[in-house]
């Protein structure tokens, strides 16, 4: 099939019409992350729940005080990690 002529068009078309939620259907998170760079994994996220992207090492190194600071679901969150 991939040799008919325009399939690549036919199938670009195709996946254009898909909503975002059915293109990534069936997708691993890291497959879903193919291609991106680190700076545009975290983007449209608050600041306050990029934190959670850090390894647990790292989010042991912030104060007490500052981990308060934080929204409620953030302090849970690495609490509970």
């Amino acid at each position: 099939m991939k040799e008919l002529e325009g399939y690549d068009e036919m199938l670009q078309k195709l996946l254009d019409s898909l909503p975002v939620e059915r293109r990534l259907a069936g997708l691993r998170p890291e497959e879903r992350l193919v291609g991106l760079r680190p700076e545009e994994r975290l983007v449209g996220l608050p600041p306050a729940h990029q934190l959670l992207a850090l390894s647990d090492d790292a989010l042991r190194g912030f104060t007490d005080e500052y981990l308060r600071s934080l929204p409620a679901e953030v302090q849970d969150a690495i609490r509970h990690g």
